[in-house]
């Protein structure tokens, strides 16, 4: 083989204060790669140089016995020179300088390879190998490489590349597979991370990508449209159900009719799955799979849906189209507070819209006295209203108040009977105390008899116009008063006779008590209510 004078030979090698690198060590590889080249001391190429040269004391290329000596290279081979100093491994661990893609002086026979050579892999599986020494830096993730197997060739791209006592590489490899006659691999000349190729302009029809593509920035179609795969169906699985591998199509059919309450691990939040049912299954709704109006589906045959992954595991049901035409129904929602008391930030806005039922407490009824000769006054029914808020906030919260029930009035020894309690306000407001959107009061309780009949208590008033309670009736005399009812029953009854029962529908009054042989109390309200739908 021809040998070419190195634009290397009799350089004197300096370090930056102008002092020559004595004892340093020379590294000579082929172009591009670990393998080590042979140079020579003679253009004949019969006296072969260590690798590495050591450097003299002038810091130049020597014979080994400190004699400067020049430097010649094989013809048509591109060498790679590698300065480190004289404490350093073979190979170098710390290099001072590296020179790649050198000629010999006049050597017009070197052809630069897109494929360059690297260590000698050792099979590990049909997707990974390894190689000896740290070699992440060269074989880094993204870059393409070549694989000599018992197959023949084979190409493909890096996708993990990590270095503990050895170098492990994993690889997806465009078609075939590693096998454990792999006896060669090459990287390509390129790397996979800020290539020196411009932004890639595809002209033609019959382009075909065999791979992972990772696009950065915005993909504009002119006149041309994006035809999507089919991937293959995927089986209903009892809980979670992965449609995400194989990734081999953006259309999935799921068979079998175990009930779904997840879809798996998306590769990206963003990502999207057209989904068809080819059997019945239901879907869950959940944290993580959240399907319209927060309803669980019963999916029939040949109905459609689209998965959007909101993140990579929480995935919202969209689009969905019914196979026989017919509108997917959800199912009101509802949340009922029915025990007296107050609650500050108690309800969850959960819609844009709300529908909401309530009524205050209701009034207890009048007691009659001992003297037997009147009976007391019904309670009466408290405010009552059911109405639209618009405009909420999803996420924010209301307070509610649920009005008491006025008690029953009592006969206090001998005297004459008390008058009922008034039933307590209900109010719904913006939560944490602020404005409320709406106020209904509480029926007033009915009178006690005292030597005669009793009015029956006034009825509870709303902030919205036309909503008023029922006034309770006015005991006569020998015909207690019944409650008032509200918008959720009627009142308490009159006892007659004994103590009046108490009301039983929310924000109704109590009935009054009775002229008897002895006093007669009056029955109680019945405490409020506060019901949401939506």
């Amino acid at each position: 083989m021809a040998q070419y004078l190195s634009p290397f030979a009799g350089r004197q090698f300096l370090d930056a204060n102008g002092n020559p690198y004595v004892g340093a060590l020379l590294f000579t590889y082929v172009a591009g790669s670990s393998t080590k080249v042979t140079t020579t001391k003679d253009s004949a190429g019969v006296s072969n140089h260590t690798n590495p040269i050591v450097l003299n004391a002038r810091g130049e290329p020597s014979d080994g016995a400190g004699t400067s000596q020049a430097i010649w290279q094989p013809g048509g081979v591109a060498v790679k020179y590698v300065l480190a100093p004289s404490t350093d491994s073979d190979p170098p661990m710390s290099a001072i300088s590296t020179w790649d893609n050198i000629s010999g002086i006049n050597d017009t026979s070197v052809t630069i390879d897109q494929w360059i050579a690297g260590p000698t892999p050792t099979y590990v599986s049909v997707t990974q190998f390894t190689l000896v020494g740290d070699q992440t830096n060269t074989f880094h993730v993204g870059r393409r490489i070549k694989a000599s197997v018992t197959a023949g060739t084979v190409y493909g791209t890096i996708t993990v590349s990590a270095y503990t006592t050895l170098t492990t590489i994993t690889v997806v490899l465009d078609s075939g597979a590693l096998d454990s006659g792999l006896s060669a691999v090459y990287y390509g000349i390129l790397t996979g991370t800020n290539t020196s190729i411009p932004g890639v302009e595809i002209i033609g029809d019959d382009w075909t990508h065999q791979g992972n593509v990772t696009h950065e920035g915005t993909v504009t179609m002119v006149s041309k449209a994006i035809n999507e795969a089919k991937g293959a169906a995927v089986a209903s699985v009892a809980g979670t159900t992965d449609i995400w591998t194989p990734a081999d199509g953006q259309t999935v059919h799921i068979t079998g009719t175990n009930a779904i309450t997840g879809f798996g691990t998306a590769p990206q939040a963003g990502a999207v799955r057209h989904v068809i049912a080819d059997a019945a299954f239901s879907l869950t709704d959940g944290a993580n799979l959240v399907c319209p109006g927060n309803a669980n589906i019963t999916c029939a045959a040949d109905d459609a849906f689209d998965v959007y992954a909101d993140t990579t595991t929480k995935m919202y049901v969209l689009n969905y189209t019914r196979a026989d035409g017919t509108p997917l129904v959800i199912g009101t929602r509802t949340q009922e507070f029915t025990t007296a008391g107050t609650f500050t930030n108690g309800f969850t806005i959960p819609a844009t819209e709300l529908w909401v039922t309530l009524s205050a407490g209701g009034g207890g009824g009048g007691a009659e006295d001992t003297s037997g000769t009147g009976c007391g006054g019904g309670g009466a029914g408290a405010g009552m209203k059911s109405f639209y808020i618009r405009g909420l906030t999803i996420g924010a919260f209301l307070d509610v108040v649920v009005g008491a029930a006025g008690a029953g009035g009592t006969v206090p020894g001998a005297g004459a009977g008390t008058d009922g309690g008034n039933g307590g306000s209900s109010i719904v407001r913006v939560g944490g105390g602020g404005a409320a959107y709406i106020t209904v009061t509480g029926g007033i309780g009915g009178g006690g008899q005292t030597l005669g009949v009793y009015n029956g208590g006034a009825a509870g008033t709303c902030t919205i116009a036309g909503s008023n309670g029922v006034a309770g009736e006015a005991g006569a005399a020998a015909d207690p008063g019944n409650g008032g009812a509200s918008i959720f029953g009627i009142g308490g009854i009159g006892q007659n006779p004994g103590t009046a029962p108490a009301a039983t529908a929310y924000g109704a009054g109590g009935g009054g008590g009775y002229n008897g042989a002895g006093a007669s109390a009056g029955g109680a309200g019945k405490n409020g209510a506060v019901i949401f739908h939506w």
